[in-house]
């Protein structure tokens, strides 16, 4: 599977697009709609943000598809969005991922994926408006 453009579209919107780089909430050096690492000083171009972004999700695709779980698009959608904002490391390593691959119920499912709202040991109400955003999206149309 491929991540639609309804999900570039949610990454999109989650992560803004800033063609200087600058340090995100965790201090990381970011550029375009997110994407690490980046240079203090560096700057690209609209088009330059969509080549990273496409770049960047390819490798989540395949992290996904390795499952080798029948998601739905929705469902592939989300955790590819949940997967470019935690990194895969993090989602490989997740409850959540343990539940999914379980086939858990959908509260339980729920549960685990709006504990991911914090950066650093702050919660963080953008994160917790994503989470729910991308849970939704996730169980939309079960």
């Amino acid at each position: 599977m491929k991540v639609s453009d309804q999900g570039l579209e949610m990454i999109r919107q989650f992560e803004g697009c800033r063609l200087a780089a600058y340090k995100c909430p965790a201090g990381v050096w970011t550029i375009g709609y997110g994407h690490t690492p980046a240079t203090q000083g560096q700057c690209i171009s609209k088009s330059e943000a969509e080549e990273l972004l496409l770049d960047d999700v390819v490798p989540i695709e395949r992290f996904i598809n390795s499952l080798q779980i029948d998601f739905r698009q929705k469902q592939f959608d989300a955790l590819v969005c949940f997967g470019y904002n935690v990194g895969i490391g993090n989602l490989n390593r997740s409850s959540l991922l343990s539940l999914i691959r379980r086939g858990d119920k959908e509260d339980a499912i729920r549960e685990q994926w709006m504990r991911w709202v914090h950066v650093g040991k702050e919660k963080s109400s953008v994160l917790k408006t994503r989470r729910q955003i991308e849970v939704d999206y996730y169980f939309d149309g079960k």
